[in-house]
């Protein structure tokens, strides 16, 4: 006869983290044009900062740069390049599981 054999239960996976959330904005000294907060500038060169979760890397799409959040999440990309007119930057940032947060 067989033996009566009770199949153990498959480990539980951990879930999958989630997509890392991402902020982007015009650093408060770049922000030179009233009203202040708009994120408009006259400036030539910029810096862009935002938030992210702690110790990750965050590219600027744009330029290709890439940076490592800091120990609270924050991150800067100094010396951004700005010709005359409007634009939309993009930042992407990558966790260790290598899910994707974008802002722009």
């Amino acid at each position: 006869m067989g033996e009566n054999v009770n199949p153990q239960p498959p480990d539980p996976q951990p879930p999958d983290p989630p997509d890392p959330q991402v902020t982007l904005g015009l650093h408060p000294d770049s922000d030179d044009l009233a009203p202040s907060g708009d994120d408009r500038t006259s400036l030539g060169r910029i810096v862009l900062v935002g938030k992210t979760d702690p110790g990750i890397t965050v590219r600027l799409v744009e330029t290709g740069g890439t940076t490592q959040s800091d120990s609270a999440g924050g991150y800067a990309f100094p010396d951004v390049p700005l010709a005359v007119g409007s634009h939309l930057f993009h930042v992407e940032a990558t966790n260790a599981a290598g899910k994707v947060g974008k802002a722009e």
